[in-house]
């Protein structure tokens, strides 16, 4: 899990509630994935707002969202939204520090991100980009079967 307060201190800039107690259970990318107390990551492609209508019927508790996007008007007012100038890296960010802090006293890592896409598609970087995190995320749980 990653905390309200870590998010916050990650991305600084955010809007709706600051409950330190909310706590998200799971990182994704696909909006269509059914979670439970998800943490939304928003990557650029042409259907961002109904993407993001997707996550938060599909268990989104929170998302990571463009700076440069206008924020949807259906949100709830309450709804944590962190604002970043680059999603994909963000979620890099996400990925280091969870790696760097959560070695051995929470879920594996693969259970708690998921770089699945769906059926979406995105630009060559954000693809290369969510690639390369995959590579990390197996070679941390490489790691952490390993005990190290």
């Amino acid at each position: 899990m990653i905390s309200f307060t870590e998010m916050k201190s990650l991305f600084p800039v955010s809007r709706g509630t600051n409950d330190s107690a909310i706590e998200f259970k799971e990182i994704y990318v696909d909006s269509e994935q059914k979670v439970v107390k998800g943490l939304y990551v928003s990557l650029i492609n042409d259907n961002c707002e109904v993407d993001l209508k997707k996550a938060l019927y599909n268990g989104a508790i929170g998302a990571v969202w463009d700076e440069k996007l206008e924020i949807p008007r259906f949100l709830p007012n309450h709804f944590p939204i962190f604002l970043v100038e680059d999603t994909c890296d963000a979620l890099q960010q996400l990925i280091l520090y969870i790696k760097k802090n959560r070695n051995n006293d929470r879920c594996k890592m693969e259970k708690y991100i998921s770089l699945s896409l769906g059926n979406k598609s995105y630009n060559d970087v954000n693809t290369n980009k969510l690639n390369a995190y995959k590579v990390l995320l197996e070679e941390t749980n490489l790691n952490e079967r390993k005990g190290s």
